[in-house]
């Protein structure tokens, strides 16, 4: 997994998630899933002709497939909060920092975790990195507390966390989904990672 820095898009499990938030959000998700799925077509073509072409080629289309999506969520996403989540993304996928073993961000891990912020509504940005396999990885530290989330296609999320609680430390872990996240992390107090404290 790359260092924490500080989308096929199949409307399927995804999709059916997101009728919580009523049937427009579900037309807009099904729009963005039809032009993220175009550009990971774009990816596939380049890697079809150019031998899986350039390292800076793919981590140009994986930049560009994210912030395609981000833009088309822009009427849920603070001008501030894209602003910076571009530029996150951009030291992230930077060709010169990029180790060439790594698959660059897939666009259905992007697509997922612009749905976790839809979702858990944090007031604190993320820190952001992505593991080996091409998934972002979703980060947020509260003093010693850590948060932790990954990524995966189709609304699949990987959690961790460490907190303490009445004095006691605790570890977990599991798997869920981004409109469960929110009732997954609610015992362990998840507003001390995502309230606004400024961030």
């Amino acid at each position: 997994m790359k260092n924490v820095l500080e989308i096929n898009s199949r409307p399927t499990a995804g999709l059916q998630a997101s009728m919580a938030l009523g049937p427009q959000y579900t037309a807009f998700a099904s729009t963005t899933a039809e032009a993220v799925a175009s550009s990971a077509v774009s990816t596939s073509r380049l890697q079809f002709h150019g031998q899986i072409g350039q390292l800076s080629d793919q981590l140009y289309n994986s930049r560009a497939s994210f912030k395609i999506a981000a833009s088309m969520y822009a009427m849920h996403l603070d001008r501030g909060w894209r602003d910076i989540l571009f530029k996150q993304v951009d030291q992230l996928m930077d060709p010169e920092e990029w180790d060439e073993r790594d698959a660059p961000v897939s666009p259905e891990s992007s697509l997922t975790f612009l749905r976790l912020l839809l979702f858990v509504k944090p007031g604190r940005r993320p820190s952001l990195g992505a593991t080996d396999d091409g998934n972002l990885v979703a980060a947020w530290v509260a003093e010693k507390n850590r948060l932790t989330l990954i990524c995966q296609p189709d609304d699949h999320i990987r959690w961790v966390l460490s907190t303490t609680s009445e004095g006691v430390a605790e570890t977990a872990a599991g798997s869920t989904t981004t409109s469960r996240i929110p009732d997954v992390l609610t015992p362990y107090n998840k507003e001390q990672w995502f309230a606004n404290a400024g961030a």
